[in-house]
């Protein structure tokens, strides 16, 4: 996201669509916060994922906080669970609203 584009930023979006494959493993969403330096947990966790499903986030109050100084947003899917199991992502999309 260019510089001058982040400071008309009203709305930034995640939307992740994928599971895992064992019911015991749960699946969250989080989403790096560049003024706090940290990862933030925005959704989820969610327990029984088998088959696709939607973990989504919205931030309108301060979007650009999750923007970096070169306009990069990270965001990742993390797994957690006893037994060995295998997480997928079909889908990781952005909206951003200027």
């Amino acid at each position: 996201i260019a510089r001058r584009q982040r400071a008309t930023m009203r709305r930034l979006a995640v939307q992740f669509n994928g599971g895992a494959s064992s019911d015991e493993a749960s699946v969250s969403l989080q989403v790096f916060n560049q003024r706090a330096r940290a990862w933030e947990e925005v959704a989820g966790p969610r327990n029984g994922l088998r088959i696709d499903d939607d973990l989504a986030w919205s931030q309108s109050a301060s979007p650009r906080s999750y923007v970096s100084r070169r306009g990069r947003i990270r965001v990742k899917a993390v797994g957690r669970g006893t037994l060995p199991f295998r997480l997928r992502s079909d889908l990781i999309r952005f909206v951003v609203q200027y």
